[in-house]
């Protein structure tokens, strides 16, 4: 026998959850990116058990603060991953921003359906604290409904799913979004101008549970890889 029309749309209005409601999650724990300056922007670090979305071109900064979060949480004594869809993984400058190799799970993968699918599988095993995937330069359209299920998998196995392409792509689905700005090389003179530093900016464009910074950019300087200045003959 079905319900009475009115008893349906009781119902139905006791699952609807209003859009205002959306953005006020319980405060979730937060795991720190590796960079103080960054931290301190996202309220303590990446949220725990959540999707969010490091954005920004090419030599803006998103890949070392993609490794440095990593690092980060191999400090913490979590077992992280890497989806790899474009082939991009620099182990040198994983490893100078903290990055144990040996602990480091690193899947390479390509087309949308098997970056996406390789993610859920790995969240879905349970175990592992952060899994970071990198779309590389040219990521895919992804429609809302794969983003869910990631995030609900997180939400599910307590894992930190960190996504790192040129723009935003993962949108209201994402718990916290960072979007890196032009960087601005640093050089040093011994002898020949040397790269010393990358300077960039940070904004935080989202972040669900609490209220975004006051100061809403912040400055970030990612040292170069050491260079030994060639010796002068005597």
């Amino acid at each position: 026998m079905g319900l009475p029309v009115w008893q349906i749309d009781g119902a139905l209005a006791a699952l609807v959850v209003p859009a205002s409601r959306l953005e006020h999650e319980p405060r979730r724990r937060r795991l720190a990116t590796g960079l103080e300056a960054l931290d301190a922007q996202l309220a303590g670090g990446w949220p725990a058990a959540s999707l969010s979305e490091i954005a920004g071109r090419r030599s803006a900064g998103r890949t070392s603060v993609m490794y440095a979060s990593l690092g980060a949480a191999i400090e913490r004594g979590q077992t992280v991953a890497l989806v790899d869809a474009a082939g991009v993984f620099d182990p040198r400058s994983a490893e100078a921003a903290g990055v144990v190799l040996s602990r480091l799970l690193w899947i390479r993968a390509a087309g949308r359906g098997v970056v996406l699918q390789a993610a859920e599988l790995l969240v879905a095993a349970g175990g592992f604290g952060m899994v970071a995937v990198d779309f590389g330069d040219r990521p895919p359209r992804v429609p809302d409904a794969a983003w869910l299920r990631l995030r609900h998998a997180a939400e599910r196995q307590g894992t930190a799913v960190l996504v790192a392409a040129p723009w935003r792509i993962v949108g209201a689905v994402a718990a916290a979004a960072v979007v890196m700005h032009g960087a601005h090389p640093r050089f040093v003179s011994v002898g020949q101008p040397l790269l010393a530093a990358l300077e960039t900016r940070a904004t935080v464009e989202r972040m669900v549970g609490t209220s975004l910074p006051p100061t809403n950019e912040q400055t970030l300087c990612f040292s170069a890889h050491p260079v030994t200045a060639p010796r002068q003959s005597p």
